[in-house]
């Protein structure tokens, strides 16, 4: 079965990767940190298409143009990193073709919107100077969709399970901790239908540590 975002599951590789941050989560498991791992190598890509992106406009590209090609490649990078994810999660693509390409229609989305308002404020900006505050003050935006691959491996990880399937979020509760995140470890051990939301999709988004378990 091929993607309609142009992706076929046997095309997909788990690479074998290190983390190059300190450790975030003392409690990952191991398929945790390899999820992580993809998530730095998306974050690392997608920090290159950025830079990439700046130099262009800088060097007078046309913005529509040098904002085709940026959201071009974006896509192609969240394709290749959430599917990625969904298979570490998972330990395949298989089945969860359509679950995968939900996720991907939902940051098509969301970049569309994006590169759509950047344009936007781009044209408008008066000078350089104007401009390159403007792509300054974006880039943290832009670093949100390597967060999503968080989101996709957690809900990889439930995927298929019955509803009475026990699991537990876990992570620290610290002062790094958003409370929504603290609230969802303190909650503990509990069926999969009871459990309403996954890391990767509370108030820290992108910056989440968690990982859902399962227990048994």
């Amino acid at each position: 079965m091929t993607s309609k975002f142009g992706w076929k599951p046997e095309d997909i590789k788990i690479e074998k990767r290190g983390i190059s941050k300190a450790e975030p989560n003392p409690q990952l498991t191991p398929q945790g940190r390899q999820a992580l791992a993809v998530t730095e190598a998306l974050e690392a890509d997608i920090r290159d298409k950025w830079a990439t992106l700046t130099h262009n406009i800088e060097k007078g590209m046309p913005i529509r143009t040098a904002m085709a090609q940026f959201k071009q490649q974006m896509m192609g990078l969240i394709v290749s990193g959430m599917s990625e994810a969904w298979a570490v999660g998972s330990g395949s693509v298989v089945g969860g073709e359509a679950e995968i390409d939900e996720a991907l229609a939902v940051q098509e989305d969301y970049l569309n919107k994006f590169i759509a308002e950047l344009t936007d404020s781009l044209k408008k900006a008066p000078n350089k100077d104007a401009i390159r505050k403007i792509l300054a003050g974006n880039e943290s935006r832009a670093m949100l969709y390597a967060g999503a691959a968080w989101l996709v491996f957690n809900r990889a990880k439930v995927f298929g399970k019955p509803d009475t399937a026990l699991f537990r979020w876990s992570g620290p509760t610290d002062s790094r901790s958003c409370s929504d995140c603290i609230d969802e470890v303190k909650m503990g051990v509990r069926p999969l239908k009871e459990i309403k939301r996954f890391p990767g999709e509370v108030s820290c988004i992108g910056n989440c540590r968690h990982e859902i378990i399962q227990v048994r």
